[in-house]
């Protein structure tokens, strides 16, 4: 199995290119957790994901308050061929 690092969010903004295909992890004060996949805005330097109003498609921002790590999807590794896991 590949270690797979995640950059820490605040401390780590997503870089502005290849903004699209971001992986966030989400801790609610509740104690849960979800997984998001995202874009970023670095101009606007928030987290959206894309929403179509019937006419065409456009950003809409969440709030970045609960989200504590972020990764790229091309960080992550491939599995193998082969790989049964």
């Amino acid at each position: 199995m590949n270690e797979v690092n995640w950059h820490k969010y605040p401390d780590e903004e997503p870089p502005a290119e290849g903004d699209n295909g971001i992986i966030t992890i989400t801790k609610k004060s509740n104690g849960s957790v979800s997984v998001h996949a995202l874009s970023y805005d670095d101009d606007m330097k928030q987290f959206y994901w894309n929403g179509c109003d019937g006419v065409g498609w456009l950003p809409a921002y969440i709030s970045d308050e609960n989200i504590t790590h972020w990764i790229n999807i091309n960080e992550l590794p491939l599995p193998q061929q082969g790989d049964k896991k």
